[in-house]
């Protein structure tokens, strides 16, 4: 799945050249399909509302085509190492063809699958904030578009301030996976992730925010974020800012990536045996 014309074209109407997101739009909804979140903030809607939503609609199909597609692979590999024999029972001759129908599963769509990953369902929410005092956005406009384009059940507009959002949503600690952050000036900035951050998920989950590098005010966040992570010992989180140098303001995103848990370890030859086993 891909962005199609016809969501380019709707998100278009509501694309504002001062806002500097024709880029980290596509950013936004690269990440989204890279990672599979499906829980994402976003504060200041508008052009990337349509991009961050298409990103949830696409992984939502993807992960439904994925497990049929695991399901089957899964099965023919249950098949072939019964009808070879298990393990010990194998002579040469069906080990090795046994490892070539496993590299066989590998490949398959979808390759390299975790089974795992799977486990759970996938149900994409996109809570898009925005309290209009830009005077840039027509919500109603939006709404309709987003709705046009399919994405209404995926995309809930907030016309309001992120302010006490957390509470009123009762969103739990590391509930999100991803926040986008487009919204006024240092102290705004900082209020958001005062509220939001514990709200993130630690194991992996993001926060963008825009306009941080050349902005007099909003470079100090980065370097309370760089004092954060220092007095964190590295541990917690991930820091990178990146900047699109063709422009002289409105050109840049700095991206927390929390990376508060261990990576998990993959026991793989106990797990495939577990799947084996169970099909």
């Amino acid at each position: 799945m891909s962005l199609s014309d016809d969501v380019i074209e709707r998100a278009a109407r509501f694309l504002v050249p001062g806002m500097g997101t024709e880029n980290v739009a596509w950013l936004c909804y690269t990440l989204i399909r890279m990672t599979r979140s499906q829980r994402v903030i976003e504060v200041g809607a508008g052009y990337t509302t349509f991009f961050i939503a298409q990103a949830l609609a696409d992984n939502r199909a993807s992960e439904e085509c994925e497990r049929r597609q695991l399901a089957a692979k899964t099965e023919r590999l249950a098949a072939t190492r019964e009808t070879l024999g298990d393990g010990d029972g194998q002579d040469a001759a069906g080990a090795y063809a046994f490892s070539n129908a496993l590299a066989d599963w590998e490949c398959e769509p979808p390759p390299l699958a975790w089974p795992d990953h799977y486990g759970a369902d996938y149900t994409p929410r996109l809570d898009a904030i925005d309290d209009l005092s830009a005077g840039d956005l027509d919500a109603d406009a939006l709404g309709a578009a987003l709705s046009e384009a399919g994405l209404a059940d995926i995309a809930n507009l907030h016309r309001r301030s992120f302010r006490g959002f957390r509470a009123d949503q009762a969103i739990a600690d590391g509930a999100i996976d991803l926040a986008w952050f487009d919204c006024g000036g240092y102290a705004e900035y900082v209020d958001f992730l005062e509220e939001f951050w514990p709200a993130i998920d630690p194991d992996g989950g993001m926060i963008l925010l825009h306009s941080t590098l050349n902005n007099f005010h909003l470079s100090h966040i980065v370097k309370d974020l760089k004092m954060k992570q220092m007095g964190d010992g590295f541990g917690r989180f991930e820091l990178m800012s990146l900047l699109e140098p063709h422009k002289y303001r409105q050109n840049s995103v700095t991206m927390i990536r929390m990376t508060r848990h261990d990576p998990k370890s993959f026991l793989w030859a106990d797990r495939l045996s577990d799947l084996l086993s169970a099909t």
